[in-house]
């Protein structure tokens, strides 16, 4: 939410949300500010901003996958098996990479890796519990959305 204040004759503006940079602007009427404030907030709801990169350098996928199996998981009807599934990316050095560096190159390396061990096909389901994992973060948990279009570029 804005946050809007008189300061020396002008009328200051800062907007902040979580996971985004923070914005400020001075105006001279108070009711430029507030429009300012609405479209500033607007843009960001509406994902057109860039969110702060620095929350990707933070997290590591190992607590996505955490949080995605602690919450949902248990709800589904295979929960069994996609436990035993995030317990092998949490083995997995995947599971220490910050989700900026999750890059295509890193999946690919885990593809090849694990194709090397089981078949095309448990490969397949196990990429795709990440890449729910990734679209429930950024649709609901907004932690990742610049990586779930990566994600979606490589798989």
């Amino acid at each position: 939410m804005a946050s809007i204040r008189k300061h020396r004759n002008k009328w200051q503006v800062q907007v902040r949300r979580a996971g985004h940079p923070h914005a400020s602007r001075s105006f001279n009427q108070k009711a430029d500010a507030k429009a300012w404030a609405r479209q500033v907030e607007h843009k960001i709801d509406g994902g057109e901003l860039v969110a702060d990169l620095g929350v990707l350098n933070r997290s590591l996928v190992r607590d996505l996958l955490i949080r995605y199996r602690d919450t949902i998981t248990p709800s589904k009807r295979g929960a069994v098996q996609e436990y035993s599934k995030i317990g092998l990316f949490l083995r997995h050095s995947i599971a220490g990479c910050s989700l900026r560096g999750l890059t295509p190159s890193v999946i690919a390396h885990y593809r090849v890796e694990r194709l090397q061990i089981v078949r095309p096909s448990t490969v397949l389901r196990e990429l795709a519990i990440l890449r729910h994992c990734i679209e429930v973060a950024s649709r609901e948990w907004d932690n990742c959305q610049e990586i779930s279009t990566t994600f979606s570029k490589c798989c």
